[in-house]
């Protein structure tokens, strides 16, 4: 099955007892978020969003079967990489038995499950459908419709939509699902600046892998790799940016692993995938509270002038050499 026969359902609303896995390349939020507003605003179907925040599976089970008088039937969207390696098993193997009422939609990160199934399974309720290598317009067209809440795209909006869709790929911009849906946004704005936007200012947001995402991946990983990313990216930005971009990195890695180290769920935040998946678990709260405090240092003496931008290379290259 293919992204675009699965966009071709939920448009259609045919979500009811059908559950569908989407293997995506990066956490699909923006996506997730236009789905949900279409299917509420044109098909009037309510959604719910299961992640990190319920993570008891007798919980996830309730919310899935559970019907009321005035919502017969729903769109669960599951965040699948947001649990534990036995919570997931248990998900997975509940879903390919699902017998509920409602539509579930189950994201999975592609690199931990690089499995793309066809449409199958079991009195065909069970789809599959992964990100492909190449981005297809449809997928984009698709995509338009959900942020502009229309099932046919009129004339203008489709050549529009054609000009930005040929031009990104003219450019070689890796538009993964997400990207394709900040494209779209964009889109929406630029109207008759499109070429300025072009001229200016899609390189820096769509261009090649190294953007901040990137960067704190391989920074939490101690990935040597990220000094190449660092000091090609490090004049986009004043020192003033640096600091506070690795502070607010560190701070929300810090609750992070504290609130895991005691057995809670740690509140929403904009820290790479990977660390949230894995590279948490090489850090203690002690480790991240130094780290921060080095940095915070910094910060103070480049506010009194008594520092320059090399410090943060020092302290770059201090966390990538050293175990704290």
């Amino acid at each position: 099955m293919t992204i675009h026969t699965f966009f071709q359902y939920i448009s259609r609303g045919d979500l009811s007892s059908r559950v569908f896995f989407l293997h995506t390349k990066e956490r699909p939020v923006l996506l997730g978020a236009l789905i949900q507003q279409f299917v509420a605003s044109v098909r009037g179907i309510p959604t719910i969003v299961l992640d990190s925040d319920c993570d008891n599976y007798d919980e996830i089970i309730h919310v899935l079967g559970q019907v009321t008088l005035f919502d017969s039937h729903k769109l669960c969207v599951i965040y699948l990489a947001d649990y534990s390696a036995v919570i997931k098993k248990k998900i997975i193997s509940f879903l390919q038995n699902y017998t509920g009422p409602h539509g579930i939609l189950c994201i999975r990160d592609v690199a931990e499950d690089p499995i793309v199934c066809n449409e199958s399974a079991q009195d065909n309720r069970l789809y599959c459908c992964g990100e492909t290598a190449t981005p297809q317009y449809s997928e984009y067209v698709d995509i338009i419709g959900f942020l502009t809440k229309k099932v046919d795209l009129d004339e203008r909006l489709q050549r529009q939509s054609r000009l930005f869709f040929d031009t990104y790929m003219h450019n070689k911009y890796a538009l993964t699902l997400e990207r394709m849906c900040v494209a779209a946004m964009y889109q929406q704005v630029v109207g008759r600046s499109a070429d300025e936007f072009f001229e200016q200012w899609s390189g820096r947001v769509f261009a090649g892998k190294k953007t901040l995402f990137s960067l704190s991946s391989a920074f939490f990983a101690r990935d040597a790799y990220m000094l190449e990313q660092w000091h090609e990216m490090r004049a986009q930005y004043g020192i003033e940016f640096w600091t506070v971009f690795f502070l607010s990195q560190l701070w929300q890695a810090y609750v992070f692993v504290a609130k895991r180290s005691l057995g809670q769920n740690p509140p929403p935040s904009r820290l790479p995938f990977s660390f949230i998946k894995k590279d948490w678990q090489q850090y203690s709260s002690v480790q991240l509270r130094i780290a921060y405090q080095r940095m915070y240092d910094i910060d103070c003496l480049f506010k009194q002038g008594l520092c320059s931008e090399i410090q943060i290379d020092a302290f770059i290259i201090w966390w990538l050499r050293y175990k704290i």
